[in-house]
């Protein structure tokens, strides 16, 4: 296991998020200062912090809605703006109940009607276990299923980054399993770069690269950088070992 202040970049990598002395404020209350970290290509870090630190806030400038005060915020080596990041997975049900669920994948897609972007959203729809349910509604769906298709949706979307914002945070703890084993087997399935907001470390750590923690005081800043080691990477969802149990404790202390 290893705690380090700041990640080095592996020659043989790409940035995909980079984040460089970043402040934003909210009129006279600033939220981050000086805030930096980079998200290597392929890597999904996830951002650890208690509630009003600024996970949120945090998505939405990597994402473009929002712009820093100062600072530079980069995706794929370009100024973000609204629409650079379409695969976005929030924490509240956001499926539109008057679409069935192909429909709701297909919410992002330049046309609805285009043959190849049906066939890739019921071949997202199969990867997330909805085979053959296309033409039905959210309501008919359990609130596990229904992320399901958000994570359909979220990768039909955006074939190269992923946003979440507490993605797991409405379901029952075994349901919420069962999600983590999805995301992992997606995670190696299709690629893809991006962040992962959430105040459960267990989660964290099961689930990305890289352990970012916030500082507690306002304006928040970054506090630790945790790396996850292959040994805790490798395990199942229903699996821990003492390297997780240390990392969870170090994630905690952290905080």
């Amino acid at each position: 296991m290893q705690e380090t202040s700041s990640k080095i970049i592996p020659d043989n990598k790409r940035i995909g998020i980079e984040l460089e002395n970043v402040s934003f404020s909210y009129g006279d209350t600033k939220i981050f200062e000086s805030l930096s970290f980079s998200v290597p290509e392929d890597e999904i870090w996830a951002v650890v912090a208690r509630s009003g630190a600024g996970k949120t806030t945090l998505l939405h400038l990597i994402s473009g809605l929002f712009i820093p005060k100062y600072g530079i915020i980069t995706v794929n080596g370009r100024k973000p703006g609204p629409g650079s990041i379409r695969g976005v997975v929030f924490q509240d049900e956001s499926l539109l109940g008057w679409l069935n669920i192909e429909e709701n994948v297909l919410f992002h897609s330049a046309s609805h009607e285009d043959i190849v972007n049906r066939d890739l959203a019921r071949k997202m729809l199969d990867a997330v276990g909805l085979a053959d349910r296309y033409t039905e509604y959210p309501h008919e769906f359990s609130a596990g299923m229904r992320k399901r298709a958000e994570f359909a949706r979220a990768l039909l979307a955006d074939d190269e980054y992923i946003l979440a914002d507490e993605p797991f945070g409405t379901v029952d703890a075994l349901t919420r399993r069962e999600l983590w084993r999805l995301w992992l087997n997606l995670r190696q399935d299709e690629p893809r770069t991006g962040v992962l907001c959430t105040h459960d470390p267990e989660e964290a750590i099961r689930l990305c690269d890289e352990v970012v923690t916030f500082s507690l005081q306002q304006p928040t800043t970054l506090s630790h950088n945790i790396h996850v080691p292959e040994s805790v990477k490798n395990l199942d969802a229903y699996s821990e070992n003492s390297d997780l149990r240390d990392l969870k404790q170090m994630v905690i202390e952290s905080l």
